[in-house]
């Protein structure tokens, strides 16, 4: 457990220690008005999370504290949504140079009428990011939203598996990835929907957006459907700046430099609108804007 820290542990949310991690969980109708805050650095760590029967809980998990070391970091995750229970989950990566190094692990597991919103930030990092979602009961609901801003030889990975093995469930997948020099991104993604999983609803959507001739993007959205009364649907694009957008801004007057940033800009804007009103969003922001100035001048 040496690389969990609880920075910050909302009222209603208790604190249990394990052998190998750390439990919070929060009880039955329970509501958190603040977020909690794990940090990790380097070493392993495990975090489990209970949300109670028609709770509200909140996490966001650091990743690095330290931006002077390079750290290897290794995290598993497992939440547990009891009915009617709503969570958000930030995870947090800022930019490190040189690269730290990440495998972390995240576990969902939903019953009924629970809902689940996971985003995911990443700066420079080698990293894998990996994420299992189990409905178990009827009528879940989970999204998964991810925003790489990614330069040097970075290379993050997201996968996600969703399983749909109860009928009526509801997972939305976005990701975005800005990429520029030498670094990579990839994303691999498969949504299973079970027999019997009827009415299911799935949309997977992966863009990634390439700064140099170097950048690479590898995009893997799979469905496997086994039931025929099935909503499911899957996409992927992958590009440069569109030099006739680029050109309408600098016949405006606007720089070249001005014109990059503010088109990768508006590209990351899509997935950072739909973060809710936390008290870090305007940091959030400020980060983003920070990372896509340095990626708009590479």
């Amino acid at each position: 457990m040496s690389g969990l820290r609880i920075v910050e542990k909302p009222e209603h949310v208790t604190e249990e220690r394990l052998p190998d991690g750390v439990c919070l969980s929060m009880p039955d109708k329970g509501l958190a008005d603040h977020v909690a805050h794990v940090a990790l650095g380097p070493g392993k760590a495990k975090l489990i999370v209970r949300a109670g029967i028609s709770s509200r809980f909140r996490l966001a998990v650091s990743f690095g504290e330290d931006a002077k070391l390079a750290e290897e970091l290794e995290a598993d995750f497992e939440f547990f949504l009891a009915a009617g229970a709503c969570v958000d989950v930030f995870f947090l990566s800022k930019a490190h140079k040189p690269l730290d190094k990440i495998l972390a692990q995240s576990i969902y597991h939903l019953k009924k009428h629970a809902s689940l919103n996971v985003w995911t930030f990443s700066g420079d990092s080698r990293a894998n990011m990996r994420h299992e979602l189990f409905f178990d009961e009827p009528h879940g609901f989970a999204s998964m939203h991810g925003l790489s801003l990614l330069g040097g030889s970075s290379d993050v990975a997201h996968q996600v598996i969703a399983d749909h093995v109860a009928g009526s469930c509801i997972s939305r997948q976005f990701y975005k990835s800005i990429v520029a020099e030498n670094a990579k991104t990839s994303f691999g993604s498969l949504v299973s929907v079970k027999r019997g999983a009827d009415k299911s609803d799935s949309k997977q959507l992966n863009k990634n957006l390439l700064l140099s001739k170097t950048a690479r993007a590898v995009s893997r959205p799979e469905l496997r459907i086994e039931n025929d009364d099935v909503t499911c649907a899957h996409g992927s694009a992958t590009g440069e700046i569109d030099p006739e957008q680029l050109f309408y801004l600098r016949s405006r007057g606007i720089s070249l430099e001005q014109a990059r940033f503010m088109m990768i800009e508006g590209f990351a804007a899509e997935v950072l609108g739909e973060v809710p009103e936390i008290p870090f969003k305007n940091r959030l922001r400020e980060w983003v804007s920070g990372r896509v100035r340095e990626l708009a001048g590479k």
